[in-house]
């Protein structure tokens, strides 16, 4: 409980960081932001709670980044639209608020194939940076809040759509 270890922060050269179904009950780390050779960091499946750090978007190298399944409340980062070589990103599941991203679009995203962020209380359009890119709809697979008459997220591309309590449709 409290705060996750501030020492991790000493593992500068670490390229991954998994800690997957651990039952922590802490906040991130901000010491975190530091460990800029990050190229994984998977902390699912815990009991992490507080905000997620804005220090996350000092993790420029990273490819796959999951968050989900945790306790993780208050608005995302802006700064985590600096994490360009993202292929895999997970926040799906927590009590994040607030508005989608106007940064989260393909082109800050160019290498992003899964981006899973429903079961959260996001609120905004998809559409604009995913489905209605120059090239036409991008090739990622997104699953949100869409589903529904009072949709929380609008996606005309998202793969799978969730309702308010979870049930989720394929299309």
């Amino acid at each position: 409980r409290g705060t996750g270890p501030t020492e991790l922060g000493l593992l500068t050269l670490l390229t991954e960081l998994d800690l997957y179904s651990n039952q922590f009950e802490c906040t991130i780390p901000t010491e975190v932001g530091v460990l800029t050779g990050l190229e994984l960091f998977r902390i699912h499946k815990n009991r992490l709670n507080g905000t997620v750090p804005s220090e996350l978007g000092k993790l420029t190298q990273l490819s796959f980044l999951d968050i989900c399944c945790n306790a993780l409340t208050g608005t995302v980062p802006t700064e985590l639209s600096n994490m360009s070589l993202l292929v895999e990103l997970f926040v799906e599941e927590n009590a994040l608020t607030g508005p989608i991203l106007d940064s989260w679009t393909a082109e800050n995203f160019p290498e992003l194939d899964t981006f899973l962020l429903y079961g959260n209380a996001l609120v905004g359009n998809l559409s604009h940076g995913f489905c209605n890119s120059d090239e036409g709809a991008v090739d990622v697979e997104i699953k949100a809040d869409c589903l529904g008459s009072d949709p929380e997220v609008e996606c005309s591309c998202c793969l799978s759509c969730c309702d308010r309590s979870d049930v989720c449709t394929d299309d």
